[in-house]
């Protein structure tokens, strides 16, 4: 469902500067900062759901206010709850006009769509490892255990529900990333005001409110991650459209590649419809007689909500479109969901049967296409997207020394392959592809 956007009083040339970020990755902390030192108006996406926590004596738990949240955006559409505040702050503009908001606690893609009506509207992912964010909280509340944290980070990542939590697809729509591992104690002023002033959020503020100028210049390694961009957008992979550069220690661009099918073959679109990983999962879901988990037979012929016939074991429901999530009859496992890394029952995601060349392997195999005779030794390698564990092996085989990777789809074994090699892992900081040239164009 649509959400319409009408909205009588904001000025249109407001700047809007959202943040997103997994659980106690900082984003609210860097709002405060603006709210407290840059004269913006802060808002979050979080306050209609306390408020709704609190009428009903809820107790205000991650967990439960993810739930709350999911059922404000299932019963009304996914792009609510900024539709919710945009109202909020469409009424506090008509009362006193202001030029410049903060908007906290952005966590479903369809929000960040409907903020995107306004043109000064930017995005900001504030990323944080692990252990930081879990230290983080666990500070603040002692009795937050590790399980739980799992538990919440997880879903709060990446729920395979339009109107769930969908961190991973806010972070890919951010305009920019901010790093913030370091873990300070801000709850002094004075503190919170030196760590800003040394952060790389006054820049970036600076940028965003002056606009392409001469005063701002884009870094070489915002250059080298949007061409990367730009190598994926050349991919016909169905499921993730990967770009990678290798260039040396100076920035000297080396090389580049896609994932993609070789030349001489279809994509997996034309020769399948579908990919073809996915092409195979269906396949092995048909042959699936008894419950991984407890040997029970169990029947895949129908959807458990509607109970239509499904077709060729699809995994969604032929007539009500429903994700197949069928539970064994004794044990309650989840026959279609576990088609994941280790789980029970797993085919896992069948990397090794991909059809397409990644693009870390392009990149290195187009510099002995080219013929330059340049050694991969001690380069860099930018790659939009973590490297799986084949490409990990090759990137220590030929001598690359540092990876810098945008989306963290961080596999175990390859982070573990390139540390065990030496090589340096660095998330991407800055501005990203699709901002660009929105704010150093001129």
């Amino acid at each position: 469902m649509a959400t319409e956007v009408t909205f009588n009083h904001i000025d249109p040339s407001s700047i809007i500067i959202g943040f997103t970020g997994s659980i106690g990755s900082g984003c609210t902390a860097f709002a405060h900062m603006l709210r407290d030192f840059c004269g913006y108006k802060y808002y979050s996406l979080s306050s209609p759901i306390h408020e709704i926590a609190m009428r009903r004596k809820i107790k205000p738990t991650k967990k439960n206010l993810q739930s709350i949240g999911n059922e404000l955006r299932k019963n009304n559409n996914p792009s609510f709850l900024a539709k919710t505040i945009l109202d909020e702050i469409d009424a506090d503009f008509k009362k006193l006009p202001f030029n410049k908001i903060v908007i906290d606690s952005i966590r479903n893609d369809h929000e960040v769509v409907l903020l995107r009506h306004f043109p000064k509207f930017y995005l900001i992912s504030v990323y944080a490892d692990t252990e930081t964010r879990f230290k983080r909280l666990s500070d603040e509340n002692k009795s937050y255990s590790r399980e739980n944290f799992d538990s919440d980070d997880s879903r709060d990542y990446n729920e395979s529900i339009a109107y769930g939590q969908q961190v991973e697809k806010c972070n890919y729509l951010s305009d920019i990333i901010i790093s913030n591992h370091k873990h300070v104690d801000l709850k002094v002023q004075k503190r919170k005001k030196d760590f800003f002033e040394k952060s790389k959020l006054i820049h970036y503020t600076k940028l965003i409110e002056i606009g392409p100028s001469m005063e701002f210049k884009p870094e070489n390694h915002e250059k080298i991650m949007t061409l990367a961009y730009m190598e994926s957008l050349f991919s016909s992979c169905l499921q993730r459209k990967v770009g990678a550069v290798i260039t040396t220690a100076e920035g000297v661009i080396v090389s580049s590649g896609y994932n993609n099918v070789p030349p001489s073959e279809k994509a997996c679109y034309e020769e399948y419809e579908e990919c073809y990983r996915g092409y195979l999962k269906n396949q092995h879901s048909q042959k699936l007689k008894y419950c991984p988990s407890c040997g029970q037979k169990i029947s895949i012929t129908e959807c458990p909500k509607c109970k239509s016939p499904m077709i060729n074991g699809a995994l969604k429901c032929s007539s009500c479109n429903e994700q197949i999530n069928y539970k064994c009859p004794k044990c309650s496992e989840k026959v279609f969901e576990v088609f994941v890394p280790g789980g029970k029952g797993s085919v896992g995601k069948l990397l090794d049967v991909c059809r397409s060349l990644h693009a870390e392997e392009n990149a290195i195999l187009n510099v002995t296409k080219a013929g330059g005779g340049v050694s991969l030794k001690d380069l860099t390698l930018y790659t939009t997207t973590f490297p799986c564990t084949l490409c990990a092996n090759k990137i220590a085989q030929v001598g690359i020394k540092r990876v810098v990777y945008n989306e963290a789809y961080t596999m175990k074994d390859a982070d573990s392959i390139l540390t065990q090699h030496d090589i340096k892992t660095e998330k991407f900081e800055g501005v990203k592809s699709q901002a660009f040239f929105k704010l150093y164009g001129y």
